[in-house]
């Protein structure tokens, strides 16, 4: 609340269903969901996208950059 309501002021969230975030990254697609009914925001929630059966996310691009320098 403090950052996007308070400091941002946003009006729409866009997040990937498999998207995290928070303490521990506890907080999930549904939790933000809550959260925009609460504080009167919008979530849009994206597909994911895939390439060879692979999901294309920060995390797995970063495992390949970090694999491409070893």
């Amino acid at each position: 609340k403090e950052i996007l309501v308070d400091k941002l002021e946003v009006k729409k969230v866009v997040m990937g269903s498999n998207s995290t975030f928070g303490k521990n990254s506890k907080g999930d697609i549904e939790t933000m969901k809550k959260l925009a009914q609460k504080y009167d925001f919008e979530v849009i929630e994206v597909e994911l996208l895939k390439e060879n059966g692979k999901i294309i996310s920060s995390t797995n691009i970063r495992n390949e950059r970090k694999r491409s320098f070893v």
